[in-house]
């Protein structure tokens, strides 16, 4: 069996995450999150002779209510 490697280069790259939340009452919050907000397409992983994308954009919004 021969192992086969790759030489894989990425250039630099930056990832903008954002997070946002507002008390709407007093015991209610509403929270958005947003991650990699520019769609930056990279490669997460370089190591054990493989690589994968980074997840691309993601929107979350959540509501936390204390009781």
């Amino acid at each position: 069996m021969s192992d086969t490697y790759a030489l894989l280069r990425q250039p630099a790259y930056a990832v903008l995450d954002l997070m946002a939340g507002v008390s709407v009452m007093e015991r209610l919050r509403a929270t958005l999150n947003l991650k990699n907000v520019a769609d930056e397409k990279y490669l997460n992983s370089l190591e054990w002779n493989q690589s994968y994308y980074a997840a691309p954009r993601s929107v979350t919004f959540s509501l936390e209510y204390k009781l």
